[in-house]
C-alpha cells in the first residue's frame, strides 16, 4: 500500500465542505490519510477518538455523503478516486475489504456511491469490468431526465404536487425557505420516491431531524434537502420510526395501567 496521499482544494475548498465543524473537517483529513489503496478505512472510530471528534461529526461526514458506512464498520471516503487521480494503478493490490467493495459502483465523475444508489447518476460496476458505448450512456441518461423532469402524465403532476407539500413542510417546520422547483432538490425527492417513499415519510425524516439539529448551531444549518433526502434518507426514516413505536409502546402500557 503507497504511504502518499493527496487531497484535492476542489473538495475540501467548497462552501459545503467549510460550512461543516471544524472537528468534522478534522476528521475528514485523518480519514482521507489512511486510506488503503481503494479508499477503506477500517478503523473509523478509534481516528474519530483520536482526533477527539464527536459521534455527531462522524455522521455528519456520512450524511453529507464525504464518506460511505458499511455494516462490518468499514468505510470508505467517497470522493477517494478524485482525491488521488494520479494514484498509479499497476501499484494497487488486490482489494482488501472484497465484500464492501463489491457493494460500491464507481460514478463517471469519480465518485463513489453504493450499488442500490437511484439518483439518476450514470454508473459502472467496479466487480464487473463493463463497457458501456457512449450512444447508451446518452440515451439512458435521456430516459431518465423524461422519467423524472419532462413527464406528462397525470403522476408527473402528482409528483409535482408532493414535492411542493415536502419543501412546504420542511419550510414551516425549519423556518427556511427552500424551493420546490430547484432540480437538485426535485432530483434527490423523485429518486427516493421511485424507491416507494411517501410524502409521510419524508415528514417523518423532516421531524426527526428537526428535532436533533435545530437547536444545535452546527448542526441546523443541514437542515436542508441535499442532506436529508440523500443517501442517509432511509436511516433517517428508521429513527423516527423507531422513535414513533417506542412512544406508541408507551402510551398502550399507559392506557393499559389506567384501564
Amino acid at each position: 500500500m503507497a504511504k502518499s496521499r493527496m487531497i484535492d482544494l476542489n473538495i475540501v475548498d467548497s462552501d459545503k465542505f467549510l460550512e461543516m465543524p471544524p472537528t468534522a473537517q478534522n476528521l475528514y483529513f485523518h480519514l482521507c490519510v489512511r486510506t488503503d489503496d481503494y479508499g477503506f478505512v477500517n478503523s473509523p472510530k478509534k481516528i474519530q477518538r483520536t482526533t477527539c471528534a464527536s459521534d455527531d461529526d462522524l455522521k455528519l461526514l456520512i450524511a453529507e455523503e464525504y464518506i460511505i458506512p458499511f455494516e462490518s464498520g468499514v468505510i470508505v471516503v467517497t470522493d477517494w478516486n478524485i482525491h488521488n487521480s494520479g494514484f498509479r494503478k499497476d501499484r494497487r493490490k488486490s482489494p482488501t475489504f472484497k465484500e464492501e467493495f463489491s457493494q460500491l459502483v464507481l460514478l463517471e465523475n469519480g465518485i463513489y456511491k453504493l450499488c442500490q444508489s437511484n439518483d439518476g447518476q450514470m454508473t459502472v460496476n467496479l466487480c464487473q469490468n463493463v463497457s458501456v458505448k457512449e450512444s447508451k450512456i446518452k440515451e439512458s441518461k435521456i430516459k431518465e431526465s423524461n422519467n423524472i423532469y419532462t413527464s406528462s402524465s397525470d403522476d408527473d403532476c402528482v409528483r409535482k404536487n408532493a414535492i411542493k407539500d415536502i419543501i412546504t413542510y420542511l419550510n414551516q417546520k425549519a423556518s427556511t425557505n427552500f424551493r420546490a422547483t430547484t432540480i437538485k432538490t426535485k432530483k434527490l425527492i423523485n429518486a427516493r420516491m421511485n424507491e416507494n417513499y411517501t410524502v409521510d415519510d419524508f415528514k417523518k425524516v423532516i421531524d426527526i431531524k428537526c428535532k436533533d439539529w435545530l437547536n444545535n448551531p452546527d448542526m441546523a444549518k443541514f437542515i436542508r434537502p441535499e442532506t436529508l433526502f440523500g443517501a442517509k434518507f432511509e436511516s433517517y426514516l428508521n429513527e423516527a420510526i423507531s422513535i414513533e413505536t417506542r412512544r406508541n409502546q408507551e402510551q398502550q402500557a399507559e392506557d393499559y395501567i389506567d384501564f
